[in-house]
């Protein structure tokens, strides 16, 4: 696996891959709003994500395709004191690299951007 900065390069691959998550999330949980799913949705959700100031993340290759990502964007407020929200949407794994321990390795990655 191999971690590197997420880029407006990265942008069409993790929407596909955002896409494949809402559909097997839905398929699982019914309820959620079908819109999540639509094409085109999920690569608007993540250009607006990425557009925004302090927002920044990484991607997580194999065998040089991607098979996960990681974005948030840092805020301070009174509640939360500084901290990086990453929203549903901000973060993915393929489902074969859906593994705690990969979650875990993106997550390092970007926290040592985000502190």
């Amino acid at each position: 696996m191999q971690i590197q900065p997420f880029s407006d390069e990265h942008l069409a691959d993790a929407a596909d891959l955002l896409n494949v998550t809402a559909l097997r999330l839905r398929r699982r949980i019914s309820h959620l709003l079908h819109h999540i799913v639509e094409p085109g949705s999920a690569l608007s959700f993540l250009s607006a994500l990425v557009l925004k100031p302090d927002t920044s993340g990484v991607i997580m290759l194999d065998h040089g395709g991607l098979c996960g990502y990681m974005l948030g964007t840092y805020a301070e407020n009174v509640f939360f004191g500084k901290h990086v929200w990453a929203p549903y949407g901000g973060f993915a794994l393929d489902e074969s690299h859906c593994h705690i321990q990969n979650f875990a390795q993106m997550y390092t990655a970007a926290g040592e951007r985000w502190i």
